[in-house]
């Protein structure tokens, strides 16, 4: 497969990591691409180890705030930050200090929804001690449920060793969400159920050779069930939480690293369905390593066909695909984690990189083209309509260790 990586023409930097807040939000510079072009406003420089972040109107203002829990190397609080459209920075808003347990918050990842069905928001928050400090220890996941300004909270469950990736989704189709989670170290998947007294319960806990990080979940065989998809695994639905779900490979490539590092077996997955044929597509990146590709996955009915979009990207801890240009055509994002680029260039004794980009893949002609909308770095790249007015913007730290965060507001509209 032919593809187009650095598009030098079309590279801008973005805003200057020097002077004040303000100085940057008003001073912000484009960041253009053939397709699409972003305006990079400076919303935050207090970022700390924020790697679990999801976003979601918590305070009812119709702007997406973004929900966070800070130092999740070695535990923090729960809160959000406030978003607006002024141009400064957002507002930041603790909410609990401390988890129910007494210890501090910290995951590899966040989400929020309406888990009760009384249409409020409700959070998601890991009481653990942190990925740097004890990997190995059990989180404790628990729901927070909004009742205007109070939050009352109810224990989801117990996981063996800290929280890497967690998903909402209906998995039964009766309409309530299943909460479903994988592990950091101890290869294991659990799905949590809500029974109609309100109590959770463990549906499903199964250890998975190799399972560390990439977790989403979708239709992926048209069948009208949602199936789960992980590391490179697919777990087929078979229409209840209470019957065994077969285990079936995408790609060993993806869960078949073997070798003694932390980063092995890391990845990100996303589910869509991108051409409308009623069966989700599976989106694979590497999130920690060198020499793997972007690719993309489909079920024919019988074996999995699969298309690469990008040959390499070191360290791609972002992946999302969205209709970020509104043509009605899929998008796929993604981006190099800025210091664990280098930090893989400096463990294979190899020329550290200059540019960690930021692309916009789109397949065009039958190709996939890349187009660069950043050379400064991404992680965790947040994609959604952040300033209520129909397209796509995106949120970016250019690092997991980097204390600045913007808002790429999509200058489509």
């Amino acid at each position: 497969m032919k593809y187009l990586l650095f598009l030098p023409a079309l590279i801008f930097a973005a805003c200057d990591s020097s002077g004040s807040k303000n100085e940057q939000a008003e001073s912000s510079t484009p960041e253009v691409s053939e397709e699409a072009s972003f305006e990079s406003v400076l919303i935050a420089d207090d970022a700390n180890l924020w790697w679990a972040r999801t976003f979601a109107d918590v305070n009812g203002d119709r702007y997406q705030d973004i929900i966070l829990q800070d130092n999740n190397g070695s535990g923090g609080w729960l809160g959000y930050l406030a978003g607006n459209v002024d141009g400064t920075t957002w507002e930041k808003h603790i909410i609990f200090e401390d988890a129910p347990g007494g210890g501090k918050f910290a995951a590899g990842d966040l989400e929020a929804a309406d888990l009760d069905g009384d249409g409020d928001l409700d959070l998601i928050g890991v009481e653990h001690p942190g990925e740097w400090t004890d990997a190995d220890a059990d989180a404790i996941i628990y729901a927070f449920y909004q009742d205007g300004s109070e939050w009352t909270t109810a224990e989801v469950g117990v996981i063996p060793s800290a929280l890497k990736d967690i998903a909402i989704t209906d998995l039964t189709g009766d309409g309530n969400p299943e909460i479903v989670t994988v592990t950091y170290n101890a290869e294991t998947l659990s799905v949590f159920s809500r029974n109609p007294d309100g109590e959770f319960v463990k549906t499903m806990e199964r250890k998975i050779i190799n399972l560390h990080e990439g977790l989403d979940a979708g239709d992926l065989d048209g069948d009208g069930l949602v199936d789960i998809a992980a590391n490179g695994y697919w777990l087929k639905n078979p229409g209840s939480l209470e019957e065994n779900w077969p285990l079936d490979t995408i790609d060993s490539r993806w869960f078949s690293q073997e070798e003694d590092h932390w980063a092995r077996n890391a990845t990100k997955v996303v589910c869509r369905d991108t051409d409308g044929n009623g069966k989700a597509e599976v989106f694979i990146s590497h999130s920690e390593k060198d020499g793997y590709p972007v690719m993309k996955y489909e079920f024919d009915g019988d074996q999995w066909q699969q298309e690469v979009i990008l040959e390499n990207l070191s360290a791609a801890h972002s992946l999302q695909v969205e209709d970020i240009d509104l043509d009605g055509e899929f998008e796929v994002m993604t981006g190099a984690n800025r210091n664990r680029a280098i930090n893989i260039a400096e463990e294979n004794n190899s020329t550290i990189p200059d540019q960690f980009p930021v692309l916009l893949l789109d397949k065009r002609n039958g190709e996939w083209r890349a187009d660069t909308l950043n050379t400064d770095g991404v992680y965790n790249l947040l994609t959604g309509d952040f300033e209520g007015d129909g397209d796509i913007d995106l949120i970016r730290l250019t690092s997991h260790d980097m204390k600045d965060m913007y808002l790429m507001i999509n200058q489509h509209n």
